[in-house]
């Protein structure tokens, strides 16, 4: 829901369940680009929770960062978050693989 917002507002800031917070500005341009995005990042979620990458409640703790990390590659919004706890750990724990994971989908979503 919080995502829908960013097409009506320009600014938006968000405080987490676990304590991250997050702030994005959208450009002119983001358009749609966010539902491809958090498509393109749940398919490749889902193969890397079954093949034992990233434990699913990390992948859901840090999606929303991961879909906003993306745009923000792409220029479709600035994005400053400061993660909770939870979330950094998941982060750091995974850095690698998600660190990929971003490149890989700023990659495939600059070819649409």
């Amino acid at each position: 829901m919080d995502v829908q917002c960013l097409g009506l507002a320009r600014s938006i800031f968000a405080h987490g369940h676990d304590g991250s917070c997050y702030f994005a500005t959208r450009s002119d341009t983001v358009g749609d680009s966010w539902l491809r995005v958090a498509a393109l990042l749940t398919n490749r979620l889902s193969t890397a929770i079954e093949d034992g990458t990233i434990l699913r409640h990390e992948a859901a703790l840090l999606f929303a960062h991961l879909v906003n990390l993306t745009l923000a590659r792409l220029g479709s919004i600035r994005y400053l978050a400061s993660l909770g706890p939870g979330a950094k750990l998941a982060f750091s724990d995974n850095r690698e693989f998600l660190l990929k994971l971003l490149r890989d989908a700023a990659s495939t979503a600059e070819t649409w």
